[in-house]
């Protein structure tokens, strides 16, 4: 839906005292958090949802290209979720979803930038939403089963 069908993401899952050492060297923030993304392109603007089938313009998909790396804390998004009262699995694509938006340029810094992000993380998500062969949504089953380790 963003047009980068081309481009590689590295994904890693990882506990939170892993985290919390990525967070501190590369944010400065010493807490584990759910979510960090480190980009490879850069993009004069954010690249947005496409709603066609036309492919993304702004978007050159070289197949050999990295598009970034994305690193999830599953304890914390475990607590996301229980937090929030929703599934594991759910709180996992939304996290997948955001830490995307972020290789493809978007960011929450200024409100409009957060406005802009948190509506392409909607309709992200309701792609998502829909539902496979009348059942369950696309995202279920996404972690099957967590063992948290720090």
């Amino acid at each position: 839906m963003l047009g980068v069908e081309g481009f590689e993401v590295s994904l890693q899952l990882i506990g939170p005292a892993k985290m919390r050492q990525l967070n501190k060297q590369f944010r400065g923030r010493d807490r584990s958090t759910d979510v960090l993304s480190f980009p490879q392109q850069s993009w004069k603007k954010p690249l947005r949802v496409v709603k066609t089938t036309k492919k993304n313009t702004k978007a050159k998909n070289p197949s050999d290209q990295s598009l970034g790396d994305i690193v999830i804390s599953l304890a914390d998004a475990q607590s996301n979720a229980k937090r929030i009262g929703q599934p594991l699995d759910r709180e996992f694509a939304f996290l997948l979803i955001h830490g995307m938006l972020h290789l493809c340029g978007h960011d929450h810094h200024e409100p409009t930038e957060e406005r802009l992000m948190r509506e392409q993380q909607r309709q992200l998500l309701a792609g998502l939403n829909q539902t496979k062969f009348g059942k369950k949504p696309v995202w279920h089953g996404m972690v099957r089963q967590a063992r948290i380790y720090s």
